[in-house]
């Protein structure tokens, strides 16, 4: 249960967050100061280091409300698949609308 709640947060999150980390990424990347000169294959001549310091800005702000949006996507489909049940142990577990065994 452990691994399908990591799977489904990382599937969730990743594709979420791909935006946002793309700019992230582009930013650093083609940045004069890592980069010179862009020699990186995916650097074009219109993206200079204000270009880049832009990418950098617009990717770290659109981190936080991403970063929201994902996690009430995977809270919204552990409730769905109620996920969330396999955590309360046995002992103290409550079945409803189970009929009782006549012995």
């Amino acid at each position: 249960i452990a691994l399908i709640n990591g799977g489904l947060a990382s599937i969730v999150f990743g594709v979420i967050l791909t935006p946002a980390l793309a700019m992230i990424i582009f930013g650093f990347l083609c940045h004069s100061t890592v980069q010179p000169h862009g020699t990186s294959v995916y650097c074009s001549d219109v993206l200079d280091d204000t270009g880049c310091v832009a990418l950098l800005v617009v990717g770290f702000l659109l981190l936080t409300p991403l970063l929201v949006l994902a996690l009430a996507a995977y809270c919204r489909l552990v409730r769905h698949l109620q996920l969330g049940l396999c955590f309360i142990p046995y002992s103290r577990a409550v079945y409803k609308n189970l009929p009782t065994s006549q012995q």
